[in-house]
């Protein structure tokens, strides 16, 4: 959302100039996008948000070509680093919330 990138990037614009353009944060690739709040109050901002995220998968896919496959995340190197400490409420409840636990199948 405009807050979150105004504050991580340091600019003032607005999002509807930040929106679908790529951004450098400490050296990692940020593409500013609405919120999911504001899709919910203005449905002509959903083509847009849309098609940010069709964007944003088409640079995934040139910078790691094989995320996009069933068997990436199966892969140890490619396990996400949790975003929570290890004994935090957070990871407490994702080891005990089937959906976080299990593999899910692509589309």
């Amino acid at each position: 959302g405009k807050v979150a990138a105004q504050n991580i990037l340091e600019i003032n614009d607005t999002m509807s100039a930040m929106h679908g353009t790529f951004y450098e944060y400490q050296g990692i690739p940020l593409m500013p996008t609405y919120h999911p709040s504001a899709l919910l109050r203005n449905e002509s901002m959903k083509r847009p948000a849309w098609e940010d995220l069709k964007k944003f998968k088409s640079y995934l896919q040139t910078q790691v070509p094989e995320y996009d496959t069933l068997d990436f995340y199966d892969k140890t190197e490619n396990i996400p680093i949790p975003a929570y400490l290890e004994n935090s409420i957070f990871n407490q409840f994702q080891k005990k919330t089937q959906s976080y636990t299990t593999t899910r199948q692509r589309l």
